[in-house]
């Protein structure tokens, strides 16, 4: 789908749905640079698996809400790769809290982590996005469009990145760049390969297929919006 000598950046790229996206986009020929807070030994495996995809990778440890340390990881992936023309904000913090009990310090992490990183990755982009274009692609969920409780401030943030996604979408289209938002649902992340069943509390929610997502089916999705394909496809939740 994706031609080879393409690079992304992907934001919380070291675990669950972020790694899923990571191997699949190094499977289709794309250079990959995964950013979390730390290395560890998940940066470290993923790495190596991506490696082993026949492609190039880097890990960049760095705080998603930190401006500075944003813009230098982007500066280092495009140095490395030459350009950075796919961005994939994974990273995000969720929490269950009330309302009474949510501190405007929490509150605000939330906010900085999901909507604040979303902003911060996509213009610190700008710069090493080569003139053919490239995407970015977001991630909301269900508590943006139907609400949650204990879940405000994440239905907040999430609600956000989805405006910002419609938003850019307009504002970069004359530089060949699509932006789209995946709400992925509940997706398991224990590696079942059928999906986990659903709890009554989750059947609650109307999942028509009956289970949890995979983490590779949400990687799937991602592949279509950032391929030749997908480059119709923009300001899409």
């Amino acid at each position: 789908m994706t031609p080879a000598r393409r690079a992304a950046l992907i934001t919380g790229g070291t675990r669950r749905i972020g790694r899923a996206v990571a191997l699949a986009l190094a499977r289709d020929g794309m250079h990959v640079a995964v950013l979390s807070r730390r290395r560890d030994e998940d940066a470290d495996r993923t790495v190596a698996d991506l490696v082993a995809c026949g492609v190039d990778a880097l890990h960049l440890a760095a705080d998603v809400t930190d401006e500075g340390a944003v813009r230098d990881s982007f500066a280092a992936a495009a140095a490395r790769f030459g350009a950075v023309d796919t961005v994939i904000h994974c990273a995000g913090l969720r929490s269950h809290t009330a309302l009474e009990s949510m501190s405007l310090a929490h509150w605000r992490d939330v906010m900085a982590t999901n909507l604040d990183a979303a902003f911060l990755c996509s213009r610190a982009a700008l710069a090493h996005v080569p003139a053919t274009g490239g995407r970015i692609v977001f991630f909301s969920g269900a508590a943006a469009a139907v609400g949650a409780p204990l879940r405000a401030h994440v239905a907040a943030a999430k609600a956000g990145v989805e405006g910002l996604t419609r938003s850019l979408a307009t504002e970069l289209a004359g530089r060949r760049i699509t932006v789209n938002c995946i709400a992925p649902g509940i997706v398991d992340t224990s590696g079942n390969e059928d999906g986990t069943a659903l709890t009554p509390a989750m059947q609650q929610l109307r999942i028509p297929a009956g289970r949890q997502g995979r983490p590779e089916e949400i990687a799937a999705a991602v592949r279509l919006l950032v391929s030749h394909e997908g480059a119709y496809i923009t300001g899409q939740v």
